[in-house]
């Protein structure tokens, strides 16, 4: 047998195996026992390939069920008067609303201008550019944006992290895996979650009872400066297993996708705020979806000081009040109540007790799976989500509705309208934006 016929039939016999490999992952069959934790982190690449179109529809799009278009009710006596920004998966624009829903600016982002070849994305094929989302948002005073950037169907998510002025006019953007949230701090830092793939067998171990198998994504918090220059990272596992709280490691399980934490936010602890005394100012507060875990990130000693479970399943985007406690989205925590299986919460941070909580009603139930996020406005009302409905409202102490506000982009998927889903969501007041005539400004 000749040289060349035998280098050709190794070859086709690694793409036999290869091909095998990401068959079984998706069936399960033999040896997917085997296989599973060695492709983990790459698995998401077989769907990146060959499903990425139905990934994008089931993720973004979800079948219109007679939703309201834009404000269905307003209590203008006690809503709170400020800009809303948010974001959807219906395109990459980020808009600006009064209080009252009514456009006043927007942002667009050209993916296709800025990365035209797609290099650096997690995909294995180029796909359509009208894929892109925006999946967070900060607006600064001047009217520059620092959104993330992601793809549904890639892996991981994240694209990408971009800053752009009022005009649309893209300042910097930053190659990588950002994505789930960004967080700007009261000196104009950026703190953006990365998701990191990690290749070395030992870079996941805990002890002898728990090893993440490599690959696996590890989330990084990145901070970088208003110009996108990278300051510090903060690797979330790196971290856990190096502290005394790595007991944490009892709750951790393999997805099967490689991403035992799934890190999805951030809130840096502000001067501000009176916080208990196993946090600062400066801290960085991370919430660990999959283990239903808060930490609090050191930056200055570089390691995790305090973490603890939440009682909660699945949350989401941690707050940390001006009194100290801190507020969750709870997404899966509610369930057989007469309200949504979701809900917001508030918690006593030295002893976990619910000491506030909205959860919908039976009518309009707060039901997001796998998304939400929420913020106490100044008048003591708290802005919320239901991100699958593309429902933004706003609810009074009491739990009473102020304001509810519906998405209107729509999009036909074979013959059937979809609605988008809600990415973020902000209230901003009319005093901290100058590139914004108030209303009923001279």
């Amino acid at each position: 047998m000749s040289k060349d016929l035998q280098f050709i039939l190794k070859f086709l016999a690694v793409i036999a195996v290869f091909i095998y490999g990401f068959i079984a992952a998706q069936t399960k069959i033999f040896p997917y026992s085997l296989l599973a934790p060695t492709v983990s982190a790459y698995g998401g690449l077989y769907n990146a390939y060959f499903h990425v179109d139905d990934m994008n529809k089931d993720w973004r799009w979800y079948e219109d069920d007679g939703l309201p278009k834009g404000m269905d009710y307003l209590d203008k006596a006690q809503v709170e008067h400020d800009y809303i920004a948010y974001t959807s998966t219906a395109d990459t624009t980020a808009y600006l609303l009064s209080y009252k829903g009514e456009e006043i600016h927007k942002w667009h982002l050209d993916v296709e201008a800025l990365w035209p070849d797609q290099k650096h994305l997690n995909t294995m094929r180029k796909v359509p550019f009208d894929y892109f989302t925006l999946r967070d948002l900060h607006v600064f005073p001047d009217g520059r944006i620092v959104v993330i950037v992601s793809l549904y169907g890639s892996t991981p998510w994240g694209a990408g992290l971009v800053m752009m002025d009022k005009d649309s006019n893209v300042l910097w953007a930053k190659d990588g895996n950002y994505y789930n949230d960004l967080h700007v701090d009261q000196a104009g830092n950026i703190y953006a979650l990365r998701h990191d793939i990690i290749q070395t067998s030992d870079a996941g171990h805990f002890d002898e009872a728990v090893h993440f198998m490599p690959p696996y994504l590890q989330d990084n918090v990145v901070k970088l400066d208003q110009q996108g220059n990278i300051m510090a990272e903060y690797p979330v596992v790196d971290m856990l297993r190096q502290s005394p709280y790595k007991n944490i490691r009892m709750y951790v399980h393999d997805d099967g996708k490689g991403d035992y934490t799934h890190t999805n936010s951030i809130e840096v602890v502000e001067d501000t705020m009176s916080v208990p005394s196993f946090l600062k100012s400066g801290d960085i507060m991370v919430n660990i979806r999959n283990i239903d875990v808060l930490a609090a990130i050191d930056p200055v000693q570089n390691k995790v000081t305090w973490a603890a479970r939440t009682p909660t399943k699945m949350p989401h985007d941690i707050n940390v009040l001006p009194n100290g406690h801190f507020m969750l989205y709870d997404n899966q925590g509610h369930l057989g109540a007469e309200e949504g299986y979701s809900r917001v919460i508030e918690l006593d941070p030295e002893t976990f007790e619910v000491v506030w909580s909205y959860a919908g009603t039976a009518a309009k139930p707060l039901e997001s799976e796998f998304w939400g996020f929420q913020q106490r406005l100044a008048n003591g009302n708290t802005l919320t989500t239901v991100p699958n409905k593309g429902r933004l409202l706003e609810v009074t102490q009491d739990g009473e509705l102020v304001m509810d506000y519906y998405l209107s982009q729509r999009h036909e998927i074979d013959g059937v309208m979809h609605h988008p889903v809600l990415t973020s969501a902000v209230k901003i007041s009319e005093n901290a934006l100058n590139f914004i005539q108030p209303e009923g400004a001279p």
